[in-house]
């Protein structure tokens, strides 16, 4: 046998050896996790089509095993184009009975979406509609536990068409020092207020004092339904700052809710974008009795009192609301919390450093559920902490939760619930 021949029967019976060894093994199949069997499920009328609204609330749902189900997307808005509300009232009546509890957006059903409320689309009609519509649902179905929301518009002047777009800046200061100046007394305020007042045109001012003066006599609307259907009520404040006329609305809404004795039924929480998810976790803690202890860490001591951009109030002030919100309880043992929320708030006075990647790192590897919050007051990547972490190879698919929108409330809102969900 000549030595091409031996190579050749060599490499066949190489071939043979591995064949027998793995040829009988199956083929590896992709890993496709089974659906999660849904115990229960609920029906929810979105704050509007964007994903943070509606597919996230689906996917957080199922992570709970609550099947939630939401309008058919040829119902809902398209940013400018508002939701067909006929329809979707039509939807609701028929899809209401068959699930045991509901999340209704007033914003979407009054205005067609959270744009639309800021321009604002809806009428006292549309208001009463929905009131009527809410009301008559509640007696149809007493057994629902129903629950249902309204956001008061944010500060910033949403028509962007000229003029109203030349005075954003004169309107915000006119709504700041309104609220200043009646919440103070103060004669400087008030002189400032009067030179403000003076350069806005009188039909401009106007519409926008309107927006919220229509607001206010709507959320009183809601709290007396509430009230009498014994219902749950939150009021979401769109992005906002510590003084302005959207927080008077908020003051007046939380004595509405004092005087009608709402109790717990009545809530109040800075932001927008997060409430369904907010409310869909209070649900489920209610459903199974569950009250999450959370433990807060913040990557310094400096977060707990910035006041980030869009905000009306603390950090600190901010994460109480929410956990309150959901019904979960803060603790000061780390050892008993069923998770850790770790929060950064990076800015010009909070950079991100090897003290903040080391505390953080540690949590990670141990085994603690631990959900992070990771945020830029300038919207900067060098004032976030997860660059860092993808550069260090610190394990983050051992987060239990993670966000990091544009606000806090919005990121909070979604890391508390993903956290509660998922423990």
């Amino acid at each position: 046998m000549n030595k091409k021949k031996f190579i050749l029967l060599a490499l066949l019976l190489l071939c043979a050896y591995f064949y027998e060894l793995f040829g009988g093994m199956p083929a590896t199949v992709p890993f496709a996790p089974q659906p999660v069997k849904a115990d229960t499920s609920l029906l929810l009328a979105p704050l509007d089509s964007r994903p943070p609204c509606s597919a996230m609330v689906r996917k957080l749902g199922a992570l709970a095993s609550i099947n939630v189900i939401t309008p058919p997307q040829e119902l809902l808005d398209n940013y400018n184009t508002p939701a067909d509300k006929e329809k979707l009232f039509a939807w609701l009546k028929n899809e209401m009975p068959q699930h045991p509890a509901a999340i209704l957006s007033a914003d979407l059903l009054v205005h067609g979406s959270l744009l639309g409320s800021r321009v604002p689309l809806g009428t006292i009609n549309d208001e009463e509609k929905f009131l009527t519509f809410v009301n008559k649902q509640h007696a149809l179905n007493p057994q629902i536990d129903m629950a249902f929301f309204s956001v008061i518009p944010r500060l910033l002047v949403s028509d962007q068409l000229i003029p109203d777009s030349w005075y954003q800046w004169h309107l915000m200061r006119y709504a700041t020092l309104k609220d200043m100046a009646e919440t103070f007394g103060d004669p400087y305020f008030t002189r400032q207020l009067l030179a403000i007042d003076a350069r806005i045109p009188d039909d401009i001012k106007t519409k926008y004092s309107s927006l919220y003066a229509d607001n206010d006599s709507f959320n009183k609307k809601l709290v007396q339904l509430a009230r009498a259907d014994g219902l749950t009520l939150a009021i979401g404040q769109d992005d906002a700052q510590p003084f302005g006329l959207p927080n008077r609305n908020v003051n007046h809404a939380l004595a509405y809710m004092k005087h009608a004795a709402l109790g717990s039924s009545g809530l109040i929480t800075s932001g927008a974008d997060e409430i369904s998810v907010l409310l869909l976790t209070r649900y489920y803690n209610k459903l199974y009795n569950y009250k999450p202890r959370i433990f807060v860490e913040y990557s310094s001591p400096k977060v707990a009192a910035k006041i980030m951009p869009y905000m009306p109030c603390s950090v600190d002030a901010s994460i109480r609301d929410k956990i309150n919100f959901i019904g979960g309880q803060l603790t000061d043992d780390a050892a008993v919390a069923d998770f850790i929320l770790f929060v950064h708030c990076g800015d010009d006075d909070n950079q991100p450093n090897k003290a903040m990647l080391q505390k953080l790192k540690t949590l990670l590897i141990s085994d603690r559920h631990i959900a992070l919050v990771d945020l830029t007051a300038n919207y900067t990547e060098n004032e976030l902490l997860i660059p860092k972490l993808l550069e260090a190879k610190v394990p983050l698919s051992r987060l239990a939760a993670f966000s990091g929108w544009n606000t806090l409330s919005n990121s909070l809102g979604t890391a508390l619930s993903q956290a509660t969900l998922f423990t």
